[in-house]
């Protein structure tokens, strides 16, 4: 990836959206790069946000300019993932309510054959947090440490040479929840 280029692109697409009145979240590999590292993985090959399906307007794409707009429709029929793409790939992954369980799902998949089916409760998502990251602002999940163990492991604060080595802990962990089972958030 290049980083400059991934900078420049994940600042301008902030302004479009912060424009917009959309608050989005650093998700995945970006989350864990501006809270580990402050800058981007030179091994990484995409940026990654979340925002909110309900948020989601119908002409999304029209206000980014330049960019590729594409939608991925996982399961149900639903656009579960809108990729953005200027020179580097933003995957926006859309976070679906579900209030009889008071949480947040994510249905996409990080790679095509492994779909993904994250639950986040709703306090995790709908209490602001922030983080310094690029010389701006950015909105990160509370108690983002825990998804940061979800996606990478026990070992996420530990620099890498690629992003390779936490693959091996997709297979064991399904969910945010089978870390904190136990565990009371205050």
């Amino acid at each position: 990836m290049n980083i400059q280029k991934a900078r420049e692109e994940l600042l301008e697409v902030k302004s479009i959206l912060d424009g917009m009145g959309l608050p989005f979240w650093l998700k995945e590999g970006t989350l864990l790069a501006a809270v580990r590292d402050r800058d981007f993985f030179p091994w990484d090959h995409d940026m990654d946000i979340a925002m909110k399906a309900a948020d989601i307007p119908p002409d999304f794409g029209a206000h980014f300019p330049g960019y590729e707009c594409t939608e991925a429709r996982y399961r149900l029929g639903l656009v579960t993932n809108i990729v953005l793409k200027k020179t580097v790939r933003i995957d926006v992954m859309l976070l679906f309510h579900n209030p009889e369980l008071e949480s947040y799902v994510i249905l996409s998949p990080p790679y095509v054959w492994n779909l993904g089916r994250t639950m986040y409760p709703e306090r995790w998502v709908d209490t602001p947090q922030y983080i310094e990251f690029l010389g701006e602002s950015f909105r990160i999940p509370l108690h983002s440490e825990c998804m940061l163990i979800s996606e990478y492991g026990p070992d996420w604060m530990k620099p890498v040479k690629s992003g390779l080595y936490w693959r091996k802990y997709w297979a064991f962990i399904e969910h945010v929840s089978d870390i904190t089972r136990g565990i009371e958030w205050k």
